[in-house]
């Protein structure tokens, strides 16, 4: 299956290389129905606290799937996101996710 092809049509922004202040990835979005979707890749995060670029540690470890249509979509849980932010020092971000899981 090509998956480029088999999801052209939910494309809403094709895959591209972007480094912003505190987070360089490969970026991209889908809109399934409803649902927005945003592709990454080769995540890093800038930690204002070590003043150096940082990698997601285990981030396969914690993917869940959610299913919509006839797809099953890859997702990284909450509770890793909540770890990553609480890492970098992103504390009110971090907050916000912890009121939710």
């Amino acid at each position: 299956m090509n998956l480029t092809k088999e999801l052209n049509s939910y494309i809403v922004k094709p895959v591209t290389y972007h480094e912003e202040k505190t987070i360089r990835s490969w970026y991209g979005a889908l809109r399934i129905g409803e649902i927005d979707i945003g592709l990454m890749g080769e995540i890093e995060n800038f930690s204002p606290l070590k003043n150096c670029w940082l990698t997601h540690e285990n981030w396969q470890e914690n993917i869940i799937f959610i299913k919509t249509n006839d797809f099953r979509i890859p997702c990284l849980s909450l509770r890793y996101e909540h770890y990553v932010y609480e890492k970098l020092g992103f504390l009110e971000r971090a907050a916000l996710i912890k009121k939710i899981i």
